[in-house]
């Protein structure tokens, strides 16, 4: 039988004609299954076993006479300081197989902890550890370690006086080029200066910081004489007693002796220290007992009696002290279940109306208002009690009670919170404001109502929002002046 062939057909030997084709085999049609391993935490174990293992270490890093087990090729990865130190022909470790490495003692004592985050990207902080993690972590720079341990310790400023640690850290965040630690900490500093005046390290805080500190109007201190009883103790820290006469010449001026109470400078005035020192303090004594005595009316007429001299000295700084009589507190207990109509806290203030005596007879009245539950003002309709207006942000106002006027003054409102059952302040609002007879300051957004209205806020102290509200004036009768 004959078979055909027709076009470019093949015919089979059974008969059966298969066509030619140059086009790919068609894909099935059923769905691809992917499949992502990941044993990241197995791979991560595996590296942890070999932290200080002899086993295929090629390098020993020696620190404080202890001997660590390491791997180049793993410290060279974590760290470009660690690559540059073993394989650079400038650093003398280069191709040693031991490499002496001089670290702080606080370094010493976390180095193992710090190794093994090379290794495994893990580690452990502690409020004792985390300062010697913080410097290795910049001295080798490994930033995400850094960032950690900064992170951490503004989260751990809050703390007892004995043991609070700011001072220490903020001195490190300079040192270690870290701007949010270093704000958070200076912030802590000044707003809770009695808790770190207290505190174990506030001998330790540098001369230039100090300075930067007693400059400042807005710290938040109970009464002046607390910061010259902190002052003293510094002076006579064991390091610093070789420039007692330096640092006496160079600090006292930014003691605000005018402001510290009479009864205060009298006890200063009998202590052992001044009377060793008194050719340092009398002028300062004079100045401070001249300004006490002296009416508001009777200075007018004698200021010129002082002399030249520094303007700061009459300067107010956050005092909680009542006897200054320029803050009050402000308080909205049951802050969750008391409804916005009845929320508004109204509280009076008499305030100095210029630089002078504490005692003296010329008082500013005012009035602080306090809309924690967002600002409103109500209207009368039909014998019931409505709200005319009504804003979810929170809002102060501070008014003029008429009388004698303020004049110039700096407003601060600090702003209370909770962290591991201690009470501090957390935050402070601050500006100048001239008040004229009946006028008022106004703060928008006080507090951000969201953080009041979130679960476990801090701000709410056993259900309270905790404010201070300070009115320091900053004008004078008459030029102040001093005799040195």
């Amino acid at each position: 039988m004959a078979c055909e062939a027709g076009g470019s057909g093949v015919t089979g030997g059974l008969g059966v004609t298969v066509e030619s084709t140059d086009a790919e085999p068609k894909e099935s049609s059923a769905d691809q299954s992917v499949e992502n391993v990941d044993y990241g935490s197995q791979c991560t174990s595996r590296l942890a076993q070999l932290c200080n293992n002899v086993k295929f270490s090629d390098v020993t890093l020696v620190v404080g006479g202890v001997r660590y087990y390491a791997h180049k090729l793993l410290l060279a990865t974590a760290s470009d300081v660690f690559e540059r130190m073993l394989t650079s022909d400038h650093w003398p470790e280069a191709g040693q197989s031991n490499v002496i490495l001089q670290e702080a003692e606080e370094c010493t004592e976390v180095f193992l902890d710090f190794l093994r985050y090379v290794y495994c990207g893990q580690v452990t902080l502690t409020c004792d550890s985390v300062l010697g993690l913080l410097v290795l972590a910049d001295k080798y720079n490994i930033p995400d370690l850094k960032e950690a341990c900064s992170t951490y310790m503004a989260d751990h400023l809050v703390s007892m006086p004995d043991n609070n640690r700011a001072v220490t850290w903020y001195q490190y965040a300079i040192e270690c080029s870290s701007p949010s630690l270093q704000s958070a900490c200076y912030l802590y500093i000044a707003l809770n200066l009695d808790t770190v005046l207290q505190s174990p390290d506030w001998v330790y805080l540098d001369k230039g910081n100090l300075t930067m500190l007693l400059q400042r109007s807005d710290v938040v201190v109970h009464n002046e004489y607390e910061l010259l009883r902190g002052f003293t103790r510094w002076l006579q820290e064991d390091s610093r007693l070789t420039e007692l006469v330096e640092n006496l010449r160079d600090i006292l001026p930014h003691i605000r002796f005018p402001m510290i109470l009479p009864e205060h400078l009298a006890e200063f005035e009998a202590s052992d220290f001044q009377k060793k020192n008194h050719e340092w303090f009398a002028p300062y004594l004079l100045t401070a007992y001249r300004y006490h005595a002296l009416t508001l009316r009777g200075r007018g007429k004698r200021d010129s009696s002082l002399g030249n001299g520094c303007k700061s000295q009459f300067l107010y700084r956050n005092y909680t002290d009542e006897s200054y009589s320029i803050h009050v507190d402000v308080v909205r207990k049951s802050f969750r279940t008391c409804p916005r109509v009845s929320s508004k806290v109204e509280k009076p203030l008499s305030v100095p109306a210029s630089i002078s005596n504490p005692a003296q007879d010329e008082m500013c009245k005012m009035k602080v208002t306090f809309y924690p539950q967002g600002f409103y003002t109500t209207s009368h309709w039909n014998g019931q009690l409505n709200l005319a207006k009504a804003l979810d942000s929170t809002k102060m106002v501070i008014s003029h009670g008429g009388g004698v006027d303020l004049q110039q003054a700096e407003i601060s409102v600090i702003i209370y919170a909770q962290r591991n059952g201690v009470v501090y302040a957390a935050h402070q609002i601050s500006a100048p404001h001239t008040f004229d007879t009946y006028g008022t300051f106004e703060i928008e957004n006080v507090v951000d109502k969201t953080n009041l209205t979130e679960e476990d806020s801090p701000y709410l102290i056993d259900g309270a929002v905790y404010l201070k509200v300070f009115v320091r004036p900053i004008s004078f009768m008459t030029e102040p002046q001093l005799r040195f």
